[in-house]
């Protein structure tokens, strides 16, 4: 795509950018925000960039947390919280898991269910 067919999308619906507007634009933000590949109801279709697939959550994690200006050990320390969430997520989608699975099992014996109210 010439520049000049770039200009001529961004400038029509849905974005209706000006000239200025495009011109402080990065190749990144048209590439990654802009033309990012979407269904035909205009939403997004997730594709990870190169940069995405081939760095780890944890190194993604503490380069935000450096460009926002937290010193090592205070990202240590989120990282850790971070860490220590996505567990207790991980044990309550467990849970949710089993007792979705406990109802199945009384639904098919045929015995009324009743919701179950965590503790």
């Amino acid at each position: 795509m010439t520049f000049a067919e770039l200009c001529s999308e961004l400038v029509k619906e849905p974005w209706n950018l000006t000239l200025a507007d495009i011109g402080r634009l990065t190749v990144y933000q048209t590439k990654n925000i802009y033309f990012r590949p979407r269904d035909r109801f205009g939403r997004l279709i997730r594709v990870q960039t190169e940069d995405e697939v081939a760095l780890p959550p944890e190194v993604i994690f503490r380069r935000v947390w450096k460009g926002r200006g937290l010193a090592d050990a205070e990202i240590d320390e989120r990282w850790k919280a971070h860490q220590a969430e996505l567990a207790s997520h991980a044990e309550l989608m467990n849970a949710v898991l089993k007792c979705q699975e406990q109802q199945a099992k009384t639904q098919e014996q045929g015995q009324p269910t009743m919701p179950s109210v965590p503790a």
